[in-house]
């Protein structure tokens, strides 16, 4: 008797301490969810303080885009075509407002071009 009643507190003692491990890994991977929302949220896209590399994209591929406005998106940040690809409508127009000529971007459809450049 005293052996079942062993092997039951082993068995409860096993399954607590299994379920804290399964929450540690839930909270993980809420943790990413979580992070991967604010970064899909965010106004501000993706910037880099150099170009990746040390070589940037030649962003005057992009209709619309020449000398003037590629340095001004490098000054930003913006170095390459993926950079612009990955935009969302968040990221139109906080870059938006850091152009000369607002509406510019949907219009030349930026993020359309470079998304058929990368293919």
């Amino acid at each position: 008797m005293i052996w079942i009643l062993m092997a039951t507190i082993v068995g409860l003692i096993l399954g607590w301490l299994l379920r804290g491990e399964e929450c540690e890994s839930q909270v993980k991977r809420l943790e990413k969810e979580i992070e991967a929302l604010k970064k899909s949220l965010s106004q501000e896209p993706e910037l880099l303080a150099t170009p990746r590399g040390g070589q940037k994209d030649d962003l005057t591929q992009l209709k619309g885009i020449g000398s003037v406005l590629e340095e001004r998106l490098n000054g930003l940040g913006i170095y390459h075509l993926d950079q612009i690809a990955s935009w969302n409508s968040n990221h139109v127009k906080w870059v938006d407002q850091h152009m000369p000529f607002p509406g510019r971007i949907e219009r030349e459809a930026w993020v359309d071009q470079a998304k058929k450049l990368l293919d």
